[in-house]
């Protein structure tokens, strides 16, 4: 019997940067405690927020242009 594959969802880059946002405040909270307590360097901690902000920002402007279509 072959295995069966999960529906493909798709989302809308609204949905995509929203899902991000919510990521960016869990991270940005317990990125904070991993730093306190030594457990990351408040560098790594800066980029990897840094990278999820672009994230967010690309998925912000794909939004702009899914409501011209």
């Amino acid at each position: 019997m072959a295995a069966h594959e999960p529906a493909k969802m798709i989302f809308t880059a609204e949905q995509k940067r929203r899902a991000i946002e919510r990521e960016l405040t869990f991270r940005r909270r317990v990125y904070a405690r991993m730093v306190e307590t030594g457990k990351m360097t408040k560098a790594a901690k800066d980029e990897q927020i840094a990278i999820f902000e672009a994230i967010g920002a690309d998925y912000a402007a794909a939004e702009t242009s899914e409501r011209l279509i």
